[in-house]
């Protein structure tokens, strides 16, 4: 086969990576050259064709999952894609638009593919929604006695979590830096050290600042039940109780 391809002998029939239970994230798409009906990506260049026992083989595996309607090649596409639970979650947990989506019954997914600028600003859309529903949730906590503030820390720390698959590295920055500030704030209202959380978001950014800005973040979330003191400074251990009011 001559590379490059005719366009209209490809289509768009899955994605490398199985979906992710509860996330969301950008797949490269896999393609079909209709003539052959063999299957590629454009991992390499020129790209590497396989088919047959190999298609089912990277299925099974988990690097390679079918969608159900073949769509048309949109030079630097993406799919995106969501899991109900992630969009629809149960309970009085926020839901997300889905109205421009597909849902495709073989993944049990939601899926779209649109160019990169647009799924990266639509994941973008996703994470701030959700942050601003855990900020909202996590002041309101603040103002309650701890043991009456329950279903908002919950419902804050789902949205901060949800929010970080919103941002997949290293796209996203501020979103991913929000939901981590949130996640740490629905910690601090729960009574949990955040040193782990700190340690793990380090891995997202290395640079002190950052990480004292989301620090400073969600302690400011958690007023007046956070300590104001940070273990991670070396500053002396304070008495403080988790669940006074």
């Amino acid at each position: 086969m001559k590379w490059p391809l005719p366009p209209e002998e490809i289509s768009i029939v899955g994605f490398s990576g199985a979906p992710v239970p509860g996330g969301a994230g950008l797949k490269p798409p896999a393609f079909r050259h209709e003539p052959t009906g063999r299957l590629f990506t454009l991992a390499h260049d020129p790209p590497q064709f396989y088919g047959g026992p190999e298609v089912d083989d990277y299925v099974q595996r988990g690097l390679l999952s079918l969608i159900e309607k073949p769509l048309e090649p949109i030079d630097g596409g993406l799919i995106l894609y969501a899991d109900r639970q992630f969009m629809e979650p149960p309970g009085d947990r926020w839901r997300l638009e889905t109205s421009t989506l597909g849902w495709d019954e073989k993944l049990g997914a939601w899926v779209i593919y649109e160019e990169r600028s647009r799924a990266l600003g639509r994941l973008a859309r996703w994470g701030r929604a959700l942050i601003k529903d855990a900020q909202q949730r996590l002041r309101a906590a603040a103002k309650l006695p701890i043991e009456s503030a329950g279903a908002d820390v919950e419902r804050a720390l789902d949205d901060g979590r949800r929010a970080r698959f919103c941002a997949p590295p290293p796209e996203n920055r501020d979103v991913r830096e929000d939901a981590f500030a949130c996640w740490a704030g629905a910690w601090l209202l729960q009574g949990r050290p955040i040193d782990a959380l700190l340690r793990d978001a380090r891995r997202d950014f290395p640079d002190d600042p950052t990480i004292d800005r989301i620090e400073a973040t969600a302690r400011d979330l958690a007023k007046p039940h956070a300590p104001i003191y940070s273990p991670r400074k070396g500053n002396p251990k304070l008495s403080w109780a988790p669940h006074a009011t």
